[in-house]
């Protein structure tokens, strides 16, 4: 298995002989015959030790492992005689409810690296324990640099669906492989829907079901094939088609009743099998007597999952207050004012008529099972249930009561929660309280029955579950609740409910546990890391849950910070708990709720495989899915007036209590676009596409439109640069790198061209710092940003440079050279003016005017410290994409300073510490430059470098032209006055830029069309065209190696033209 899991992947052969391998080490795609291999001698393993890289330790190990096979190595033989997958990964499905699973549905993201170059998910299939193929359904969620329709595109994330045995508390091994030859298996019973007229029908096999297209009542009749005859018949109804009472119903403070039903705007089936079905309701909700408020009461969005052979369906319901757009601005949408407002309503329920004979028999679980016959329970939720339970509702999140009162007449209505915990009655009798319900119940008579539930039903208080006759009420906002509900403009709230009906042979104790726990289906972390779509750059480390669980105090815990006990005690104190706050970890309200660190939430999961990441994550991404995206475009920018777009509506809703919608500013959602790829939640896709939108916006508007204004500080296109990439990867939608370009063309206009800082920075001008009169140490610092803003700045620009490089991207004006020149400025001004390597720290103080840390500043747990992840990851993929010692040197400094108390944070920093190939190329000595046969040509000529040092050749070639020395690096640090002047700023003493006599490697202009380089030793020679005659120019070239290791600079040729 060493043998195997060490293979590279640039290593390829045939179907005769072995494997399309992964472009990283560590990975695990193989074939059987590879695999087939670890049982033959050792030998293969040892030869391998003792053989260099490159092409030679591919041809040898090649003749490796054919001698194996003349050798008598029968494993091989056997399987390789079999039919065999071009490549296959392992897939981990482990089962953590303590419930043994048999043929439970498995939905999870897998991403297939770039370097397969799989287009088409028909060669997809699922293995069990690399013997048996099982039925599985495959859906393209994401494609490399095009779009999810876009089939000349190789696949990036594809979502799998498979049903797999797992006993209680174990793990079981799956495959997933790419055998194209062969013909997918057919799985013995499938789900599929089918439409006719105004309805849709659904047949899971033991369960049929219909949704009604012009009247939505969630279900339009359930069967259940109690014969097992395959058919189903009137008598096998336990819902009945046609009830007009079904369905979502909201309540106003008048009273009157909305339906979901009288609304309906689009039905689709969205995934259609064979082994889960998805159906998507749109629509508003509509007084039901027809009178009131014409245009409605908030909007709704409902996704039906079905599942083959099975008798349950997953609903997730979403309330939304979003009206809908009419405009079209630039590809992007635009809205009026909402006109929903803040609409307070009293109740919002899901009803379910029942067929159920008397007694109806209900069983229900509060902290523990109750059961009644005839006389029905009622189960509600008030408050948390915590210590805290009636001091706040969240951190930061109230019930501004009397600010309802003020837009609803019914003011009587006092909120907030009236006891703490759960009361359980039966009729008017209470017979059971707590402090946290789990919120399920289990209605049934002689025949047939469902179970039913409101996942996290205590966490998202105030909810609660009734039987009224042979109604099934799921109260998502109860009315027994003292006050009143509102969304605020642009929230979603969504709910996932589940509905198991079933025969009297049933176990609704352990379906609940199955909700509360789905399985997940996981390759190994190094496939994800080859991959490199999860986090900042993609790294990855494998990590012990004690590496992962930082011992941080509870109140310090933020987003991705410690396991799930730990995020759930750190809500405690701030009863940070209810519908509204639930899944937030505690972010900083002023930043947007940004937790601005380096690694995504997911991240942890993928590192550790612990569950309770996942779950914390899950919880987190489905809250900003929902009450932190703005669910709104924003009006048109020609309407705007004054300095930004007006959300003030957004940013005092009465729940909103100190959030702000996320900006250019504090742009940070991977979680949401990454609970999309490992779990195919549309939702989630939506929401990052619209906060996307709306960030996009407010960027745009403030440094393209109004003024042409700079940017003030670096994190203002930093942020949005790097989450504008994000979204171009997943989606594949070019709008979204080009607007990352012109972004980041901007900003590299804009700085300053010798030390990397933004000239026109708001922090740089005096009067915003007090007057600060730079003098004395403090000028190393004083550069218009705190340091940890250019950290942030990094990631935009290297998470650009990277795609764009790394993918040969073509572009218009911010090529992958400009990029990475552009990351290489601030990279060495970090490390070359600003780190301070004598303590090692990067100075934190928000006006650098006090650059001297604090004992609290070199405390591990200090308050700006989680600010130095966006500074490593930054440095490190420069390091990446250059190979330049001085970033890895800083990047270690700090690793050195927190030790191992937080190395998960740090997993693109610590991915650099295991770079394969460190040598460069060696330098040119020989540049020669002369005039050409035509005006404006120049000649230019030298002896083609080595890649490793002095040997082999090198990848590429970067020259550079300038009309002023090109030096390295220009020192600023060691002496001001080599960069800056004494000045009057707004009437302060202030530094002002100074014409420099050099210009730095990467702030010259850079050739395009270089040729590729010859073997080392050999002549090169390159024209160069469109010079300006009468001028003289100076010329110079790095080259690097496949590794993006760049050499040391040339020697600099000067022509005078």
């Amino acid at each position: 298995m060493k043998f195997f899991k060490h293979l590279r992947a640039s290593m390829g052969l045939g179907r005769s002989g072995a494997a399309i391998l992964g472009a990283r080490t560590g990975s695990l795609y193989s074939t059987p015959t590879l695999r087939a291999s670890i049982s033959c001698p050792a030998e293969a393993v040892q030869r391998r030790s003792r053989i260099g890289g490159g092409w030679r330790r591919r041809f040898l190990l090649t003749l490796t492992l054919l001698a194996g096979l003349v050798s008598g190595c029968q494993s091989i033989e056997r399987i390789a005689a079999a039919p065999t997958p071009l490549w296959r990964v392992k897939l981990t499905v482990k089962e953590d409810a303590r419930v043994d699973r048999v043929a439970e549905p498995v939905t999870s993201g897998i991403p297939i690296p770039l370097s397969l170059g799989i287009k088409s998910a028909n060669g997809l299939r699922i293995v069990r324990d690399n013997k048996t193929e099982v039925p599985a359904q495959f859906t393209v969620l994401a494609r490399w640099n095009g779009t999810v329709d876009d089939q000349t595109k190789a696949i990036q994330w594809v979502l799998v669906d498979f049903q797999a045995d797992v006993a209680a508390g174990r793990s079981a091994a799956y495959y997933l492989a790419y055998q194209p030859d062969l013909k997918t298996t057919t799985p013995p019973i499938s789900v599929k829907a089918v439409e006719s007229g105004g309805t849709i029908t659904v047949n899971t096999g033991p369960m049929q079901f219909r949704i009604s297209k012009t009247s939505f009542n969630l279900f339009d009749g359930v069967w259940l094939d109690r014969n097992k005859d395959g058919r189903f018949d009137d008598s096998e109804a336990i819902i009945s088609p046609g009830s007009a009472d079904d369905g979502a119903f909201l309540i106003d403070t008048f009273d009157a009743w909305y339906g979901a039903h009288l609304g309906v705007k689009r039905v689709v089936i969205e995934e259609n099998g064979p082994l889960r079905l998805v159906i998507k309701v749109e629509g508003r909700h509509q007084r039901v007597d027809q009178k009131g408020l014409v245009l409605g009461f908030y909007d709704y969005l409902t996704r039906i999952h079905a599942y083959a052979g099975k008798s349950h369906v997953k609903v997730h319901h979403t309330l939304k207050n979003s009206p809908p757009c009419s405009q079209k601005l630039t590809g992007y949408g635009s809205c009026p004012s909402p006109f929903f407002g803040s609409l307070a309503f009293k109740d919002y329920s899901i009803y379910t008529t029942l067929n159920l004979e008397k007694p109806i028999r209900q069983r229900i679980f509060a902290d523990k099972r109750y059961e009644t016959t005839g006389e029905p329970f009622s189960l509600y939720q008030d408050s948390s249930g915590g210590a805290h339970w009636q001091q706040h509702h969240g951190e930061y999140w109230g019930y501004d009561i009397q600010t309802a009162h003020d837009q609803n007449a019914h003011k009587e209505l006092e909120g907030g929660p009236s006891f703490r915990g759960f009361r359980l009655n039966r009729g008017e009798k209470e017979v059971g309280k707590g402090e946290r319900a789990q919120g399920w119940t289990d209605v049934y008579d002689t025949r047939w029955g469902v179970t039913a539930q409101i996942r996290h039903f205590w966490q998202q208080c105030p909810k609660g579950i009734d039987l009224e006759e042979n109604k099934l009420i799921l109260r998502l906002w109860p009315s027994a609740y003292q006050g009143i509900h509102w969304l605020d403009e642009g929230v979603h709230k969504t709910h996932e409910l589940l509905y198991a009906f079933h025969l009297n042979d049933f176990n609704a104790e352990e379906t609940i546990k199955k909700f509360n726990s789905p399985l997940l289906a996981v390759a190994p972390t190094s496939w994800y890391n080859d991959a490199r779509v999860i986090g900042p750059f993609g790294d990855l480390q494998t990590l012990s849950a004690g590496d992962a669980s930082p011992e941080l105090p509870p109140a310090r815990s933020r987003a991705g910070l410690g396991n799930k006990k730990t995020v759930y005690a750190a809500r405690e104190p701030y009863n940070a708990w209810g519908w509204i706050p639930f899944g937030d970890i505690k972010a900083n309200p002023g930043a947007a709720g940004c937790p601005c660190i380096d690694p995504s939430s997911f991240s942890f999961f993928l590192q550790t495989m612990e569950r309770d990441y996942f779950d914390t994550a899950e919880e987190l991404a489905r809250q900003w899915m929902d009450a932190r995206s703005y669910h709104r475009d924003l009006t048109a920018m020609a309407d705007y007036r004054g300095e930004v777009p007006d959300v003030t509506a957004y940013q005092k809703g009465t729940h909103y209590q100190g959030w702000m919608p996320t900006d250019h500013y504090h742009a940070w959602y991977s979680v949401l676009y990454e609970y999309y790829l490992l779990t195919g939640n549309r939702k989630a896709l939506e929401a990052a596409e619209e906060l996307t939108r709306h960030e996009r916006h407010i960027g745009f508007w403030w440094h393209f439109i109004e003024d042409k204004q700079t940017f003030p500080v670096e994190r203002a296109y930093g942020w949005l640069a790097y989450e504008l990439t994000r979204m171009y990867e997943i989606t594949g939608k070019q709008i979204y790198l080009d607007d990352a370009e012109r972004l980041l063309k901007k900003a590299y206009d804009q700085i300053d061209k010798r030390r990397g800082n933004l000239l026109d920075a708001y922090l740089y001008q005096p009067a915003n710092t007090g007057g600060t009169t730079y003098t004395g140490s403090r000028l190393q610092y004083d550069y218009g940003a705190t340091s940890w803003e250019l950290g942030i700045a990094l990631l935009g620009i290297g998470k650009y440079a990277d795609v764009v490089l790394t993918q040969n991207i073509q572009r218009h004006f911010l090529d992958g050279e400009d990029a990475r020149d552009f990351l290489v400025a601030g990279a060495d001004l970090l490390v070359h003016e600003i780190f301070r390597s004598d303590i090692p720290i990067f100075p934190e103080d928000w006006f650098l005017t006090n650059p001297q840390p604090s004992d609290k500043e070199l405390f591990p747990y200090g308050r700006h410290n989680a600010i130095e992840f966006q500074i490593t990851a930054g440095l490190s993929i420069a390091y990446r994409l250059t190979g330049k010692k001085a970033y890895q040197d800083a990047v270690n400094a700090m690793l050195t300073k927190w030790g191992d108390k937080l190395d998960p944070f740090f997993q693109t920093a610590f991915a650099n510490q295991h770079r394969r190939d460190v040598t460069p190329p060696s330098a040119i000595i020989d540049l020669q430059a002369e005039k050409g046969s035509k005006a404006g040509e120049v000649i230019l000529r030298w002896t083609a470098p080595g890649g490793d040092g002095k040997a082999g050749k090198a990848a590429r070639y970067q020259i550079k032209y300038a009309e002023k020395p090109i030096v390295e690096r220009i020192d600023c640090r060691s002496q001001m006055s080599t960069c800056y002047r004494p000045c009057k700023v707004e009437g302060f003493n202030s530094l002002c830029a100074k014409e420099g006599a050099q210009v730095n490697f990467w702030a010259a202009v850079n050739v395009k069309g270089e040729p590729p380089p010859q073997p080392s030793g050999k002549a090169e020679q390159f024209t160069l065209k469109g010079l300006k005659p009468g001028k003289i120019y100076y010329f110079s070239i790095k080259s690097e190696d496949e590794a993006r290791n760049m050499s040391d600079l040339s020697n600099v040729a000067k022509l005078s033209l």
